[in-house]
């Protein structure tokens, strides 16, 4: 089972309240809150992550690149958008079935927790509020400044999802036809 801990990052402070402070994810999982609770920190912190797990496993990276130069914060969380929201005493654990991964004192530790043959590789794929783009838009992408995760999107959608983009134009000129 994965485990996540995370205090004093951007909108969150105290962190999760039960279960020692760790989220537990298994399967599907939703999260349901206020608009700015920190519901989609917790996503990209989870996402990341992740990723990261995921690529040491497969060799893809080294544990000393994530931890140098601060590449943590300044790639990874950049990228999601929210690399501003650390401060020196946010406090991230992630635990998961390959890895523990901390970051404490502005700085990122990664340790090996089993087997790498035990690893099984899901599709890690965080889908940004502005996913709603995707339907309203002829063509999001082509939109300027958008999101690196949504372009991210984007791009998964348009390799492994054509018809995504072809049913707008295609509901457009059969609309008749449906009523």
């Amino acid at each position: 089972m994965i485990k996540l801990k995370i205090e004093n990052v951007g909108p969150i402070k105290d962190g999760y309240s039960s279960n020692n402070g760790f989220l537990d994810f298994t399967g599907l999982t939703v999260f349901i809150g206020n608009q700015g609770s920190g519901k989609s920190t917790v996503a990209k912190i989870f996402s990341t992550l992740s990723w990261i797990e995921k690529a040491l496993v497969r060799g893809d990276y080294t544990a000393g690149y994530f931890c140098q130069f601060n590449q943590f914060k300044k790639k990874q969380l950049s990228y999601q958008g929210i690399d501003n929201y650390l401060n020196e005493n946010s406090f991230i654990e992630y635990i998961g079935n390959a890895f523990r991964i901390t970051y404490r004192n502005l700085k990122l530790k990664i340790e090996k927790s089993s087997s790498k043959s035990d690893y099984k590789f899901p599709k890690i794929m965080y889908v940004p509020a502005e996913r709603n783009f995707v339907s309203s838009v002829d063509r999001p992408d082509l939109l300027k400044r958008l999101p690196l995760p949504l372009i991210g999107s984007l791009k998964w959608f348009s390799v492994y999802c054509p018809l995504i983009y072809r049913y707008k134009t295609f509901n457009q000129n059969h609309q008749t036809e449906w009523q």
